[in-house]
């Protein structure tokens, strides 16, 4: 399951995110930063954290959603991805 996370600082690194995220499971971290985001001098930067199972995701959602991290409160939520995979679980209960 994987979890989009935003509003962190531009100084942040995928370690950084890694060594936070991991505190709830095995992690893998992808940090973006747009170009129109350096442009207006927004910042801000955004990524995905892939988990292997819900349980461990919707734990560090739960925990770390306006969480301060280095300054900044994190957004933490369902990617796009995990959010059809929830939906999806639910009617073929």
């Amino acid at each position: 399951m994987e979890l989009f996370v935003s509003n962190f600082s531009l100084k942040t690194s995928e370690k950084d995110l890694t060594r936070l995220f991991s505190e709830y499971g095995y992690c893998r971290v992808r940090l973006l930063v747009s170009l129109l985001k350096l442009i207006n001098k927004y910042q801000g930067a955004y990524g995905f954290v892939r988990f292997e199972n819900e349980e461990n995701a919707a734990r560090a959602l739960r925990k770390l959603n306006g969480e301060r991290f280095q300054g900044r409160r994190l957004r933490v939520e369902w990617s796009h991805e995990s959010k059809k995979e929830l939906v999806i679980r639910k009617h073929k209960s």
